[in-house]
């Protein structure tokens, strides 16, 4: 696999998936709290799904996936991903998961302020957007606390099961 071309932190970098990381990104698939808390709505979580996912995120000319990796051993903690690049407008939608085994040790944290370089330098991005559901109080602090302004609320945005979600919209503006 290529190098991703981004600087590694003395604790977390990011990189390509590679085969070693089916079988963390198919457990993360079908963890039925990760498919809520990315609002996802997979309906089959088999390793070629899986690997159909990786390819079309990996693919995707308007987006940039990438594997939130400890620096200590290389290990899948997690992954990121800017998608619905807006090259003229300078923004995009971002996506970010880290594994329950390691929230709270700031993993996260710098993941995402390395993906925060990679848009405003490799994709000269300005403004990033997201979307987390206002039932996840966790979140919602973590989002806050990186700088991120939340800026809405969609009602019932989200549905899943016959159950819907009311959003919350959060934006941040890049440091150029």
């Amino acid at each position: 696999m290529k190098d991703m071309g981004e600087p590694r932190t003395s604790r977390v970098h990011l990189r390509a998936p590679q085969v070693r990381d089916l079988p963390v990104l198919e457990q993360w698939r079908s963890d039925p709290q990760a498919q809520l808390d990315l609002m996802l709505r997979v309906t089959k979580t088999d390793r070629a799904e899986v690997e159909s996912w990786i390819a079309r995120r990996t693919s995707d000319p308007e987006g940039d996936f990438r594997l939130v990796a400890a620096a200590e051993d290389d290990r899948a903690v997690g992954f990121v991903q800017l998608t619905k690049i807006h090259r003229a407008s300078r923004r995009a939608s971002l996506g970010l998961y880290v594994d329950p085994s390691v929230r709270g040790t700031g993993l996260a944290s710098d993941a995402l302020a390395r993906m925060e370089q990679v848009a405003r330098d490799q994709h000269g991005l300005r403004t990033i957007h997201l979307e987390v559901l206002v039932e996840n109080e966790r979140a919602l602090r973590f989002w806050e606390a990186q700088g991120y302004r939340r800026t809405g609320t969609l009602p019932d945005h989200y549905t899943r099961e016959g159950r819907t979600w009311a959003v919350a919209l959060f934006e941040k503006q890049l440091e150029t």
